[in-house]
């Protein structure tokens, strides 16, 4: 099996599109000025729509007679989605100039891969913070940075990686 295996990747590489052949399917290159752009647009962007997002669905939930413990359950939901979906939109505006264009879809996943690894960090943050005596050092300062940026750096990474010409 281990003789074959080659030949196996690159026939999949081959057939799946991974192998490009045609040069005119290549997007131009990304400027540095774009991606910061895309990173600070989402990261603007994504507590407008956490708020928005939120106020909506309470506001929804009420409307369909909801409890107020529902309510607020709809409404972390509600805006969690509204925070992926317009940091995403931010991105994809911003990358979207130009001769190339990118997946939405492909930014709304790299803003929820995000999101979850921020989750994450919040989580082992909040868990060190209950120890006494506990101070907030260098390395928590920088996690706090991390946290807000990386919704839109996945949205980012994630458009640009599905870049191609128009």
């Amino acid at each position: 099996m281990s003789r074959f295996l080659p030949r196996i990747l690159v026939a999949c590489a081959v057939f799946t599109g991974g192998v490009r052949l045609n040069a005119q399917t290549t997007a131009p290159p990304i400027g540095v000025a774009r991606v910061a752009g895309q990173v600070t647009v989402g990261t603007l962007l994504i507590p407008i729509g956490f708020v928005a997002g939120g106020l909506i669905s309470r506001q929804v939930a009420r409307t369909f007679g909801a409890s107020e413990t529902t309510a607020s359950a709809v409404a972390r939901a509600g805006a969690g989605t509204g925070s992926a979906l317009l940091g995403a939109a931010g991105v994809a505006a911003i990358g979207s100039r130009g001769a190339a264009t990118g997946s939405y879809l492909a930014s709304l996943g790299g803003a929820v891969g995000g999101g979850l690894a921020s989750y994450a960090l919040v989580r082992l943050n909040k868990r060190h913070s209950l120890d006494e005596g506990w101070r907030c050092g260098p390395l928590c300062r920088a996690s706090v940075v991390a946290i807000a940026l990386l919704p839109a750096t996945g949205a980012t990474f994630a458009y640009n990686a599905s870049r191609r010409r128009e």
